[in-house]
């Protein structure tokens, strides 16, 4: 008698379902994504883009190696965007959404990879890696990492870390050792340390991954010895270029940093399962005292990590646990940072809670029946929609500073420095009373606040109170250990009030204070001009107009200082660029019909 066989699956079927969902993943992440593509140059991306004179071509990008040796590759993709794009912004969020996609796909083919041991459950594990990877690609907690360009030191230090770790788990998917696979992981590892520092606990979550494992061969633990030479490497690399490992002096003691994260952490997974009030700058106050709260948190965190390792010892769901606490390390415990919580400091220990979550569903979906399977299906999709609104508005949030700061003052109305820089962000959009009124709230909640000192005082400047602003600039500088642009604030109010003879002082001390930052040494150059150094004026202006947004004033400063030293070529290009910057601007038009007139000599 004849056996009947039921017909093989096609081949491709699997890649046809694979190909599927990779377009609906990048279909979906896109357009969650889109509507921050508007965002403009926000807080920190303004010291880490538009004030970086590496990024911007005016110093060499090898300085970068010996100035940020943890975040090198981070600031190099910066300055490729910069001169690419200049500043259309639009440009920088092209490259940043392009690393969370990555990030996104390759968490697809991490699960699959991890979880494909029958084929009876691939299925299963196929549609679940989709969901996850869906859920971590539109999930709203990610948006400031993504949205935000500052975070990309974040993107990036995951992409590696994602790219490591799977390539590391090919290499010995097969019976002999793929060595290819086995080179690319070291390289990928080797770029995450020029990402971001959380990258130096790869090689713990290599160790963890080899643990969860069911069976692993000597060869296997002894190949991931390179991980331990490369990190030493790196280590070695920092202290050589910073003299120093650490990020210096921490801001609060080592207890109260650790018991506070334990809150925090608590904080964040509540954050990811629900992810309502999401503010751009959470305030949490430093705990002190031991409190019914924190003894809950660290009760809550130590029971998820005893019944993880306890249950699901050498498996993917202890695994996946173990990544989230490694990657949350860094910033909770070993650096220890001036603000607790950052949303975009859970982004790549998220990847584990989801790895985790995945495997703990793969085991239940071997009792669920098809009917079960269809219904969960439907929920996480209702799930995927709700995130994806969410991850859409929160997009329009990070628009402009002002809606910014207002969404986060929403959720902590009394942090003096939300209130500090959302007057900061009315100052810079010229609306100085309004900035007044904030500023004055900030300093009200914390009078010694040098930041709020030095925004109060530039914006008196804008309200023409340059008397009153000098009381502030100078309680400012006495209240923080950088105090560079302050000193340049001064001396620019004596530039402005005519008296080049006291703002020289300031000014010198600024650019020794902050010899990067360029901007100031068009302004001494503008003081010792002022007291008729004109060859060194003309040294310093040159060295720092670059840097500045082009403004007429400027370049007709500069073609002064050309007409002193009789270069009257050069001062008269100064004074034509002048006027395609503004036509209307009077004493540049002047300045040219006296030069054509033969008349060198301008008076001030």
């Amino acid at each position: 008698m004849r056996h009947l066989h039921p017909p093989e699956p096609k081949k491709n079927s699997s890649v046809v379902v694979m190909i599927f969902h990779l377009s609906i993943l990048s279909l979906l992440i896109v357009l969650c994504y889109l509507p921050g593509f508007k965002t403009p140059f926000l807080t920190d991306d303004q010291l880490v883009i538009l004030e970086k004179p590496e990024v911007r071509g005016i110093a060499p990008l090898s300085n970068l190696f010996q100035t940020e040796p943890s975040r090198v590759l981070v600031y190099l993709s910066f300055a490729l965007d910069y001169r690419l794009f200049r500043l259309n912004v639009a440009g920088y969020h092209i490259q940043s959404l392009l690393a969370h996609l990555l990030s996104s796909l390759l968490l697809y083919f991490l699960i699959r990879q991890l979880l494909s041991k029958t084929k009876q459950l691939e299925p299963a594990v196929t549609w679940c890696a989709f969901f996850s990877a869906l859920i971590f690609g539109i999930h709203p907690i990610n948006t400031e990492a993504v949205t935000y360009l500052s975070g990309r030191f974040t993107l990036f230090a995951g992409m590696f870390i994602l790219i490591s770790i799977l390539c590391f788990e090919r290499a010995f998917s097969r019976d002999a050792t793929d060595w290819l696979w086995l080179i690319i992981s070291y390289i990928a590892f080797l770029l995450s340390l020029l990402c971001k520092e959380e990258a130096l606990v790869f090689p713990v979550l290599i160790v963890v991954f080899l643990w969860s494992r069911k069976e692993t061969p000597k060869a296997h633990w002894l190949l991931s010895i390179p991980f331990v030479a490369l990190l030493l490497f790196g280590l070695l690399f920092r202290y050589f270029s910073l003299n120093r490992l650490g990020t210096g002096t921490a801001p609060y003691p080592r207890m109260v940093y650790l018991a506070t994260e334990a809150i925090v952490i608590v904080k964040y997974l509540l954050q990811f399962f629900f992810p309502i009030h999401l503010s751009y700058l959470p305030e949490i106050d430093p705990v002190k005292t031991i409190s019914i709260k924190l003894i809950i948190c660290i009760a809550l965190l130590a029971l998820i990590l005893f019944s993880t390792v306890r249950s699901y010892a050498k498996d993917t769901r202890s695994f996946g646990i173990l990544w989230m606490f490694l990657l949350l390390a860094p910033s909770s415990s070993i650096v220890p940072l001036e603000d607790f919580m950052a949303l975009h400091r859970f982004y790549n220990a998220g990847m584990g809670l989801l790895i985790s979550l995945s495997a703990i569903f793969i085991q239940l979906s071997k009792a669920f029946s098809l009917n079960l399977r269809k219904s969960v299906s439907a929920f996480l999709s209702i799930i995927v929609v709700f995130f994806s609104i969410l991850t859409i508005q929160r997009n329009l949030i990070f628009r402009n500073e002002i809606s910014l700061f207002r969404s986060a003052l929403s959720c902590s109305p009394k942090s003096a420095r939300l209130l500090n820089d959302l007057g900061y962000a009315y100052y810079r959009k010229s609306d100085y009373e309004r900035a007044r009124h904030y500023l004055s709230r900030s300093l009200a909640r914390d009078p010694d606040y040098f930041m709020a000192l030095n925004n109060m005082g530039i914006t008196l400047v804008g309200l023409g109170q340059d008397d009153e602003a000098l009381k502030y600039f100078y309680q400012a500088s006495e209240r923080t250990s950088k105090p560079g642009k302050i000193y340049a604030n001064i001396g620019m109010i004596y530039l402005k009030k005519g008296e080049p003879d006291l703002a020289l002082p300031w000014l010198e001390k600024a650019v020794q204070a902050e010899p990067y930052l360029a901007q100031i040494r068009f302004y001494l150059g503008r003081a010792l001009a002022g007291i008729g150094q004109y060859e060194r004026a003309l040294s310093e202006m040159l060295a720092g107009i670059g840097s500045l947004n082009p403004r007429a004033e400027n370049y007709f400063e500069l073609g002064k200082v050309f007409l002193k030293l009789g270069k009257i070529s050069s001062a008269r290009e100064s004074f034509m660029y002048a006027l395609q910057i503004d036509p209307g601007f009077a004493p540049a038009r002047s300045a040219l019909e006296q030069i054509q007139a033969g008349q060198e000599n301008i008076r001030q």
